[in-house]
């Protein structure tokens, strides 16, 4: 795997020091990463209960943020609900390092702390399996992130 960029590293820290309290806490589950290892890079979806949300590549790119745009805001809200629904295939950890080659992991703030459920990319989901629901919603809202990026204005010279 390729070397973390510090920006990734230090916004992922950030995310994972996130207190129930600054996204309106309540819910068991707060606040989750989901992250994908492919071709070297991690791709990580982060997402509140508040409905903010942002995506980071351990390469250094991503976007932040997204509590701004409604659709995202409610995906990111449906996001954590369908995390809320793995807890109990969730194990209590201190270790919520980036997932290894070829690895989902999925951690989730909790008022318990963290808690994560590490798999291989190869494994076979069963259709109905929420696991795979929250691979399809979580590429679904990075997609809406990273099409979403505000537009840059600048004034026009003299």
């Amino acid at each position: 795997m390729s070397e973390m960029a510090e920006i990734y590293l230090g916004l992922r820290n950030q995310f994972l020091s996130t207190a129930p309290e600054q996204v309106g806490g309540g819910a068991p589950v707060y606040a989750l990463l989901f992250e994908v290892e492919a071709s070297g890079t991690i791709v990580t979806t982060a997402a509140t209960a508040a409905g903010d949300a942002s995506v980071y590549f351990s390469n250094g790119g991503g976007a932040i943020g997204g509590i701004g745009i409604a659709a995202v805001r409610e995906a990111a809200k449906a996001l954590v609900a369908l995390g809320g629904t793995l807890v109990d295939r969730t194990e209590p950890t201190g270790d919520t390092a980036p997932p290894g080659r070829a690895e989902v992991s999925l951690i989730l703030l909790t008022d318990g702390g963290p808690r994560v459920l590490r798999a291989a990319i190869a494994s076979k989901f069963q259709p109905s399996d929420p696991l795979l629901t929250m691979v399809r919603d979580s590429n679904a809202l990075t997609t809406m992130l990273l099409r979403a990026r505000p537009v840059a204005t600048a004034a026009k010279p003299g």
